[in-house]
């Protein structure tokens, strides 16, 4: 990053962030954090790579919880998006394993 603050390479954010995660953390329950510039780079790849959708959702789980952190319900909300990722982690191994036959 340009250390003048004029002008800045998106690619290079991004790519730093990769590299030195959990820069930004926010301690959304008494257990659980949030490494939130983690969460905003993967829906930046995502966009990226023009999987609008994929993003979208991404996004709504990253309002998702921080709603929840604000009201108290962010466990409820994070044990039901690991319920949700598994299912679809479950869905595409199916799949890869009835492709290879």
């Amino acid at each position: 990053m340009n250390e003048s603050g004029e002008s800045f390479d998106a690619e290079q954010i991004w790519d730093y962030i990769k590299d030195n995660p959990r820069l930004v953390g926010i301690q959304v329950s008494g257990e659980k954090s949030l490494d939130l510039l983690s969460a905003l780079a993967d829906i930046y790849k995502s966009l990226n790579a023009d999987r609008v959708i994929e993003a979208k959702y991404m996004m709504t789980m990253l309002a998702s919880v921080l709603l929840a952190t604000a009201n108290g319900t962010v466990d409820e909300i994070v044990n039901e998006i690991m319920v949700q990722e598994s299912m679809e982690t479950f869905d595409e191994s199916i799949k890869e394993i009835l492709n290879e036959k």
